[in-house]
């Protein structure tokens, strides 16, 4: 399992409009990149903060829908970082 600091190093994240953010694994391996996946929607899910609507997990990938009054791209990227 990945510490918070490389887990942050493995996260790409991309927006998606002004309401959306897909994280994607840096990672050769599917395996790594669908436990990593699995394992960040499952630590969010449970505790979305304030703002941030839902986590929806693909199979390589996570789309985290939030409220753009609440929250920016910049916020959630130092979230993780």
């Amino acid at each position: 399992m990945a510490t918070s600091t490389s887990l942050a190093a493995t996260l790409a994240m991309h927006e998606f409009g002004d309401s959306a953010m897909m994280l994607t694994v840096r990672d050769d391996s599917q395996a790594v990149r669908r436990t990593v996946i699995a394992t960040v929607r499952s630590a969010l899910l449970p505790r979305l903060p304030f703002g941030v609507r839902d986590a929806v997990a693909g199979l390589e990938s996570l789309l985290i829908e939030f409220d753009p009054w609440q929250w920016r791209p910049d916020n959630l990227r130092r979230c993780w970082g």
